[in-house]
């Protein structure tokens, strides 16, 4: 039979020799850190949008307006053979030269017309002509007027 006991014995005044008692102990780690910061500065950029005031002043302009005459009017004399006057309609007796001229106004193509005045023979009195093309006359003295379309602009009621 085999004795473990003593074995046993044996082994564990072995390893009460062969070790030391057990201690703790503490050690604190420090740990320290450097943090390097480079510094930069930066202006901020930021856009804000502007109101400009728009004052828009309106201005009445001190204007003196001279109309010009629309035409020529009641002047007398033959045409000249070398313009371009040309008959174009008589619509008969009117009563003044501005039912003359409103009828000529009112008749495509007219320009021009000859009034016949009381300076005329009595049966010739009132007669209404109707011309196109341009009045350059001699200013001879005659018993009709010649008076462009534009003077009925002109003429007084």
């Amino acid at each position: 039979m085999v004795h473990y006991k003593s074995l046993f014995v044996a082994l564990a005044a072995v390893s009460t020799v062969a070790a030391k008692p057990t201690s703790t102990q503490t050690s604190a780690i420090e740990e320290t850190t450097t943090t390097t910061v480079d510094e930069t500065t930066a202006a901020a950029t930021t856009t804000a949008p502007i109101e400009a005031a728009l004052t828009t002043t309106t201005v009445a302009a001190d204007t003196t307006t001279t109309v010009a005459p629309s035409g020529v009017c009641g002047i007398t004399g033959y045409f000249l053979p070398n313009q371009a006057l040309n008959y174009l309609n008589s619509p008969g007796k009117k009563d003044n030269i501005r039912q003359c001229l409103e009828a000529c106004a009112a008749y495509a193509g007219c320009e021009v017309v000859a009034f016949y005045t009381d300076r005329s023979f009595v049966t010739d009195i009132g007669r209404c002509e109707f011309f196109s093309g341009e009045l350059v006359t001699d200013r001879q003295d005659t018993s009709y007027e010649w008076s462009e379309v534009g003077c009925l602009d002109n003429l007084q009621d």
